[in-house]
């Protein structure tokens, strides 16, 4: 699974009243998003979001923006 197939099967998981617009296709396939789910999943969400947490943990801010993480 890429990363952008992450953002995707992400995406099918967010709460109904944060979809901004949806299609009849795209309302079937949110309503059988589970279908979309393997047990490879977790390891590559996992192993994803621990990258994000190295990457704000170790990436010195640019700019004016500061860190604001522990």
């Amino acid at each position: 699974m890429g990363s952008k197939t992450q953002y995707i099967i992400d995406s099918l998981f967010v709460p109904r009243n944060c979809v901004l617009y949806s299609t009849a296709v795209g309302e079937m396939v949110r309503e059988k998003r589970q279908l979309f789910l393997h047990k490879g999943c977790w390891a590559k969400f996992k192993g994803y979001a621990y990258s994000q947490v190295h990457k704000m943990r170790t990436k010195v801010p640019e700019g004016g923006r500061q860190a604001s993480y522990s």
